[in-house]
This record gives C-alpha cells, sequence and structure tokens, in this order.
C-alpha cells in the first residue's frame, strides 16, 4: 500500500521515465542488469545510494530504496520464466529486508498499476447520475456489495459480461471510498478525493481496490542474509496481470530502512525458461 501511495506522489513526469522510449533487452528474452547505468534507483539514473563493487561484480545498494531496470523484456503469456538473483548484507549493515519482483508493462510500455486490474467481484452496476471530475459523492444503483475501502476506486467504462475485457482498467476515479449509504433507489459511493472523471448516467462502473503496486515473485519482505544467497521464482500464464506485454525488474531494497541498512545485489535476471 505505500508503495502505491508512493507512486501516486510521484505524477506524470515519473510515469514519463518509466514508460518513455522503453529498451528492450535482446530478442534472447534475458534481462540481465550488472551495472549501475542500467538500473533507476529511487527514479533517478543520477542516485548516490547505488555504487559498484568490482571485486565482487556486484552492486551497493544503501537505505531504502526502489530499484527498476531501465530496460524491458517482451512477456508471452503463453510461455514460462523466471526471476532471479543474489543477496548478501554489506558487513556493517544492520537487518534489512527486501522485495523482487516484476513491474508489468501494457502494449505502450506504461506500467499497469493493481488498481487498473484490482477488480472486486460482484460489483459490476451502473451509475445513478452523471457524474462529474469534481464530484465526490458518486450515484450508482446497486452498491449492495460495495464497501468502504481505502485504496479503493470507482473503475468507469466497466464490461460486465463477466470477461472483464476493460481490464486494465485506467479509468480510475480518485482514490479512498470512505462510505457507502443507500439513498432511496440509489447508492451514494463517497470519496475522500476528488472523482476526476466525467460520465454519463447509465455507464458502467465496478469497484476497484489497489494491492501490492507491483508482481512480486523472486521475494516478498524478505530478510536478506549474511552470506550470498539466491531469490528466484518461476512463473507462468496465472501471474500475468491482463494486459501485460513486458516487464521490468524492480527490487525494494532495504526495504522500510534506514541509511545504515545496506544490501549488496548481483546477477538479477529476467528470463525466459523453456
Amino acid at each position: 500500500m505505500k508503495q502505491f501511495t508512493n507512486l501516486v506522489k510521484l505524477g506524470s513526469a515519473a510515469i514519463a521515465i518509466l514508460a518513455g522510449n522503453a529498451l528492450f533487452a535482446e530478442e534472447s528474452a534475458v534481462l540481465n542488469p550488472k551495472t549501475n547505468s542500467e538500473w533507476l534507483c529511487n527514479w533517478s539514473d543520477k542516485a548516490t545510494n547505488l555504487t559498484a563493487v568490482e571485486a565482487e561484480n556486484a552492486l551497493v545498494c544503501k537505505g531504502n530504496s526502489t530499484m527498476v531496470s531501465k530496460a524491458a523484456i517482451k512477456l508471452d503469456p503463453e510461455k514460462s520464466y523466471k526471476i532471479s538473483g543474489f543477496f548478501k548484507l554489506a558487513a556493517d549493515s544492520k537487518p534489512a529486508k527486501f522485495y523482487l519482483g516484476i513491474m508489468p508493462l501494457d502494449d505502450k510500455a506504461r506500467p499497469i498499476s493493481s488498481a487498473s486490474v484490482g477488480a472486486i467481484d460482484g460489483t459490476d452496476t451502473e451509475l445513478a447520475a452523471d457524474c462529474n471530475p469534481e464530484d465526490m459523492v458518486v450515484k450508482i444503483k446497486n452498491g449492495e456489495k460495495w464497501k468502504p475501502e481505502t485504496y479503493g476506486m470507482i473503475a468507469f467504462s466497466t464490461d460486465d459480461s463477466g470477461k472483464k475485457a476493460d481490464l486494465p482498467n485506467k479509468e480510475l476515479s480518485g482514490w479512498n471510498i470512505v462510505k457507502i449509504e443507500k439513498n432511496g433507489d440509489v447508492f451514494d459511493v463517497m470519496l475522500k478525493n476528488k472523482c476526476g472523471k466525467k460520465y454519463p448516467a447509465g455507464t458502467k462502473v465496478r469497484e476497484h481496490k489497489s494491492g501490492r503496486t507491483y508482481i512480486y515473485l523472486g521475494a516478498i519482505n524478505k530478510d536478506v542474509s549474511a552470506d550470498w544467497a539466491e531469490s528466484s521464482a518461476a512463473f507462468k500464464k496465472a501471474s500475468f496481470w491482463p494486459g501485460t506485454c513486458s516487464g521490468k525488474i524492480i527490487i525494494l531494497a532495504n526495504f522500510g530502512g534506514k541509511p545504515d541498512q545496506v544490501m549488496m545485489i548481483k546477477d538479477v535476471k529476467l528470463e525466459e525458461v523453456k
């Protein structure tokens, strides 16, 4: 959840950095960034907390940092993949934790948010009245299964056929649904933030909820070991978010930690496996 909040704060400039002019790995379908210049660290390519140790062919990351590979590889849901890497604490570091995973990208190399695919089953309905960008109360026809959610949003122009063909749905309201209240024959969805969307009555809508910001497969809040240890995971179609066409490697290093946490990283790969 914290990562979702941070991404919201980044705004369009950071999304442009992540998506614009996306670089793709060679057709061998192996992404193996090794040098500082192959990573963004805390959304910058000039971060001073990411350094190299040539003797161990490794990178050293100091303090709570988000590392994203600049390059991506194309992902085919009909194929199998593996993400892996070796990690250890630096000699003078306090205990630390990390995440290892994939930032999924759509067909235009734009990051796919968990909110855009976080459809809540049973909440498909329609707008009961026109909706405007400044609204903080949105009227829907059936809110029986809607619930207040801090990271909840209204998705617009949805597919209620059961196929959810609209996913990933980027037509999302402001987040934080604070209350659902029945008002006569309709339901009022009360938002903490402005809706931000304009749609007419009758538009199909559903409740969405943000989860983990990215697809963390290789490690989730895992302790960094004192000696080099591999973290890895193989994955197939079931792990893909709807609309995923390519992916970048993401590492949350020294997660939630302080500057005196330092971890070392080497041989991180995202690759196709037979």
